[in-house]
Parts: structure tokens; sequence; C-alpha cells
């Protein structure tokens, strides 16, 4: 009897000794060559040239005084760093930004029309349809509305807190307001006004999708880009197709052969994020329970998650770019049942856990080069003589054409559009209507 004890206790031993050497061998195991690159890739701070306007949107819509913002964020900051990053139980004191001690900028007065939103049609007919209202809601916004104009003045909005799960991002809704007010000053017949509006407002969206500082950021600037477009061909198809466009159009709504360099930048932006913060939060918890340390590593877990967003400044995803080609990364299966995972099955569970989360982005970003694809191709077409028909579009420039989503004549012949690849809302078609096509024929200029 006791010889088989002793024989059982030795196989208990030895395979303890086995484990233990395997947990060993998993602790002393560096990341993969390409989890490593990426992750420097991701580390590496993007260098930005001009006038950081955070601060501005950061206040944009309390009543702040301009020349007190950057002082006002700079308090923020220092609040924020003071405050502990909330612990996975919860509990702790969450950080309150000082805006809140400023009212609101915003006035909504009973029975005050709904605004314009970048993802609907229609714009100008909803303030048409109250012209009145719609004056009444832009003299009661005047200041924030100068607020969100003030905005262009900037270079770039990069983020000035430090990077953490709980990092406070700007309320960017405001920055959708000046639609309706653009659409009013068109249909009261400030025309360049309007024109001019819209192309600054373009232009800020713009600015944001390249600020590559966070992909909220880049997001809410892709919409307003989209939306300002959209609003710009409206406005185009009801005037002459010889109407002058301010010279801010051109680069506001220029194709953008920077598609590849911009996803790369907002996703490197998203990595930084996610990973810093995931950091931050273990540096906490292990703080707190030091024994997590035994099945949870937080530099190679950086390193699993990295390849992720690297992934978007690679050759495949520049010759997806290339080819209009739907910008997804490729799922691919990552398995827990490694020799990497032994000593970190935690973070190899937190570092696969959001791995489908950014799949659409991509996507989307391409829907809004094509959107301005279709822009460009409208502002083609008023300056040609011939009617604006299939013929037409086949002499695009090739710079505007797209052999994966060509610019199309609609079936009746009233818009040109092209497939999206994000199906958002249903939508899988964008289109825009034709220049000077809600004109009478006789006022219509070069585009019979």
């Amino acid at each position: 009897m006791w010889k088989g004890l002793k024989i059982v206790a030795g196989v208990v031993a030895a395979l303890l000794v086995i484990v233990l050497a395997i947990y060993a061998v998993s602790r002393w195991l560096p990341p993969e060559r390409a989890q490593r690159d990426a992750l420097a890739r991701v580390d590496t701070p993007p260098q930005r040239q001009g006038r950081n306007g955070f601060a501005l949107l950061w206040a944009v819509q309390r009543d702040v005084p301009e020349g007190q913002v950057a002082e006002l964020l700079a308090r923020d900051v220092a609040r924020f760093e003071a405050t502990p990053q909330p612990a996975a139980e919860g509990g702790g004191t969450p950080y309150q930004s000082l805006l809140e001690q400023h009212p609101e900028l915003r006035v909504d007065r009973p029975g005050a029309p709904d605004g314009c939103r970048w993802h609907e049609d229609g714009c100008l007919q909803r303030v048409r349809a109250d012209v009145a209202g719609y004056g009444a809601w832009v003299a009661d916004n005047r200041i924030l509305l100068q607020r969100v104009a003030a905005l262009s003045d900037y270079d770039h909005f990069a983020n000035a807190f430090p990077a953490r799960l709980d990092m406070p991002i700007p309320s960017y809704q405001a920055l959708g307001l000046p639609l309706a007010e653009h659409a009013l000053a068109f249909v009261q017949g400030q025309t360049d006004a309007a024109l001019s509006g819209v192309c600054r407002d373009g232009m800020l969206g713009r600015k944001l999708v390249r600020s590559g500082d966070n992909l909220i950021g880049a997001m809410v600037g892709s919409a307003m880009l989209s939306g300002n477009a959209a609003l710009l061909a409206d406005m185009l198809a009801e005037l002459p197709a010889d109407h002058p466009l301010p010279a801010t159009c051109a680069a506001a709504f220029a194709p953008l052969d920077t598609l590849a360099d911009d996803a790369c930048a907002v996703m490197l932006a998203e990595g930084r994020f996610a990973i810093n913060g995931m950091r931050q939060h273990a540096r906490e918890e292990l703080r707190q329970k030091r024994s997590v340390g035994l099945l949870f590593d937080p530099e190679k877990t950086a390193a699993r998650m990295a390849p992720r967003f690297a992934w978007y400044c690679g050759e495949a995803a520049k010759r997806l770019v290339a080819q209009d080609l739907p910008l997804a990364e490729p799922l691919v299966e990552t398995t827990r049942w490694s020799l990497a995972c032994v000593s970190n099955p935690i973070g190899c569970i937190l570092g696969d856990i959001a791995a489908p989360a950014y799949r659409d982005y991509g996507l989307r970003l391409q829907d809004m080069a094509a959107r301005l694809r279709v822009v460009n191709a409208l502002l083609w077409l008023r300056q040609q003589a011939q009617p604006a028909g299939t013929s037409a579009l086949a002499s695009l420039p090739a710079a505007l054409q797209s052999s994966a989503r060509p610019v199309r004549l609609s079936a009746d012949g009233a818009w040109i559009e092209v497939d999206l690849y994000e199906r958002r809302q249903g939508e899988e078609i964008l289109r825009l209507p034709l220049p000077a096509s809600r004109l009478p024929r006789e006022a219509a200029g070069n585009l019979p």
C-alpha cells in the first residue's frame, strides 16, 4: 500500500514539476516578433503639425470665454490625473469636469424645430417648411454656432487627457447644429454664405478624421464630412451649373487620396487608447491584488492586442484601399490553448474579447471616401458641356473612378450613385442629386 502511495505521490510530483516547467517557459517566452513590431508601432505617438483646437472643442457647448478654455482644460486634465481609475468591481469617486460649473450655450425653446442630422436627407426641405421656426432657433443659438465655426481655425484636435479606459472625450453633438443654419441661409437667398458654411464645416470634418487622435473623433469627422457633402449636393441641385463655388470647397471635398494613411493613423490611435487603458487598469488591479500577476502579463497582453490595430498600416490594407475593396481586417482565429497563454490566461481572454469590434470602421472610412468621389463627380459634371448621362460618367477623371464601385447614373437619371460597403440602417446605396437637376431647364446652365 505504501509503495502504491509513493508511486502516486511521485507521479503527482512529476506532473507538478512538468506544469511548473511549462509555466516557467511560458513566462520566459517573449511575444512573437510580429507582435513586438506591431506594439512598437502602436506605442509610437504621432507627430502633429499646427494648432491644437482640443481646448475649444472640449468647452464648445459651455459658456466659457474662449480666452479661458485652455486654462480650464489644463485644470480639468490635472483633476483627471488625480482621480484614481475605477476598479473593475466599481467604487471610487468618478471624475467630474469643471465644465459642469458653466451653463450650456444651446437654447431649445418649447416648440423649436428639430435640427438637421448628418445621416438624414431632406435638410433643405425641412427648413423650407418652417423658415420662421428655424430663423428663431438660429438666432437663439448664435453664440454656440459661432463657437463651432471658430473650430475651423485649428489644424487638429489631439485629446489632452491621458489614455485610460475612462478617458473623457468631448461632446460632439454641437458640431451637427450648423447644418440647419447653412440650410436656412440657402433658403433665404444667402447662397454664397450657405456654400461657404457647408465647405468650412466639411473641412472641419476632414480635420477631425485626419487628426489621428481617436476612433470616436474620426467617426464624428467622417459623419460631419459626409453630411455636409450631402447638403452641398442638395444645394448644387438647385443652383445653375455655372454658379461659382467658394475656393474652400475644392479642398474641403477633395478626393481622399490619403485614405490608407488616415485609416492607419485612426486605428493606431484607437490601439493606443485601448492598450494604454488596459495597462493603466492592470497597474491598478496588480496594486490591489498582486496575485493576479501570476496569471496576467500586461505587456504580453498588449503585444497580443497590437496586431489588430497595426494591420491597417500593412501592405494588405494598402492594397485593399488602392483597389477600393472592403477594408475589413480578416478574422483570424486565435487560440488560448497555446504556450504563451499558460502564464497569461487573463491577458489572452482580454486581448481577444473585442476582436470583431473594429471591422466596420474601416468600411465607414471607405464609404466616406466614396461619397467624396461622388461629390467630385458632381463638381466635374458642372463643368462639362455634354448632358450628365452614362457616357459623361464614363469620362470621369481616373481619380474619381473605381472598378470595384463605379459611380453610376440612377435608373431614373436624376441621381448619381455608388454602392456602400457598410450596411447601416439598411442603406446599401449612396445617392446624390445631379447638379441643377431641380431647376427649370432654361435655368440649368451647362447641363441640358
